[in-house]
Formats: C-alpha cells, sequence, structure tokens
C-alpha cells in the first residue's frame, strides 16, 4: 500500500467536502457529540474551521496529544440482534461506535485515498505474508477482486441489491435493513485475513 499512498495527498479541499455535508442523525460515540455539532462549528467562523482541520490532521498522522488519544480511539460498543431467514435470533453482531471526529477524520482520508484504495483492494494479489498464515503457499495465485464493494460508490449494498434482483428476477432497488444487516454481519472481504481466503480459488 506504500506506493499507493503517494498516488494521493490529503488536502482542505478533501476536508471541506466531509464537513460541508455530513451524516445526519448518526449514532454517537464516546464523545457524547454528534457530527451535526461539528459541522455547526464548522461554520461558526474561519478560526473554528482551521482548529478543526488542525485537529483531523493530528488525529490522521498520530500527533494528537498522548492525554486524549486512548480517548479518541476509544469505543461505544453496542449488541445487534443477529437473525436467521426464519427470524430466530441466533446470536449478537458487536459494533462499536468511535468518536466523531475520528469517523470524520477517517472520512477525509478516504476522500483522498479511496480511488488508490479501490485499486488496491481490487487488483492486487494476495501478498505472502498474509497467505502464509492463512495456510496457503507464498507462490499461490489468486482471483481479484478480494474485496467485494471497494472503490463502488455506496459499496457491497449495490452489488448485494443488484445481485439479489437478478436471481429472484426483481428490478433491482434499494436493498432492505435486514439484507444489508446480513451482509455486515458475514462480508465478502473484510481485512487480511479474507484477503488471503481468497486464495481458495486459483486464478
Amino acid at each position: 500500500m506504500r506506493d499507493y499512498r503517494r498516488r494521493a495527498t490529503v488536502t482542505k479541499d478533501h476536508f471541506h467536502e466531509v464537513f460541508h455535508c455530513v451524516s445526519k442523525m448518526r449514532a454517537m460515540g464516546v464523545d457524547k457529540v454528534s457530527a451535526e455539532e461539528m459541522q455547526f462549528l464548522y461554520f461558526h467562523g474561519p478560526e473554528y474551521k482551521e482548529t478543526l482541520w488542525q485537529l483531523v490532521c493530528m488525529l490522521n498522522d498520530a500527533t494528537v496529544h498522548p492525554s486524549i488519544a486512548d480517548f479518541m480511539g476509544d469505543l461505544q460498543l453496542l449488541g445487534i440482534e443477529k437473525r436467521n431467514e426464519e427470524n430466530e435470533v441466533v446470536g449478537t453482531r458487536p459494533i462499536g461506535i468511535p468518536s466523531v471526529l475520528r469517523r470524520l477524520a477517517g472520512r477525509v482520508l478516504m476522500q483522498a485515498y479511496s480511488e488508490a484504495m479501490g485499486e488496491f483492494f481490487t487488483t492486487t494479489p494476495v501478498p505472502p505474508e498474509l497467505l502464509v498464515p492463512a495456510g496457503h503457499a507464498a507462490d499461490r495465485r489468486c482471483n481479484v477482486p478480494q474485496q467485494l464493494g471497494v472503490g463502488t460508490k455506496g459499496g457491497a449494498e449495490i452489488i448485494v441489491a443488484g445481485a439479489s434482483a437478478r436471481t429472484s428476477g426483481c428490478t433491482p432497488t434499494t436493498p432492505s435493513p435486514q439484507t444489508t444487516r446480513r451482509t455486515a454481519s458475514t462480508p465478502s472481504g473484510a481485512g487480511p485475513s479474507s484477503r488471503a481466503s481468497a486464495a481458495g480459488s486459483p486464478s
């Protein structure tokens, strides 16, 4: 991923794009601050805007003061029921909600790197350091993409809705909350272990 990082630079334009239009009515994390409140500060004046920009930079550069680093990195943990096709509760899906500033800082990063990350996760082979721990040969060939929805606006939900419509013969629509929950709980590619498991089908 190091080579891909050189292809993009986080700028104030990315920062303005995120803070100008934040996601509304989202659950609050450990800081008990909403995205709307952060947006209010953003529009409150140039000095507030600059302070938010500096905070975002420090969070993304890992230079935030140690006294608040642990707090900003903490999560508000919630449990959501996992249900099967018969609507029976079969377990609990844990959800971790970070602080709103951490979420917005991450969105600023994605504004800059989404294209490079989409290319990396959908066109590059799984590296040996992930293949070997997963029980595969270091030179095993893998199909791509290894991660569903990366680099696609709307992500996996659009792909799931299209596939569901294709198999059922219906017109594609927005996926139902139940479909989205099932997809989120069993992602096709959600991290290093998923990329390594993709090695199961040689190209």
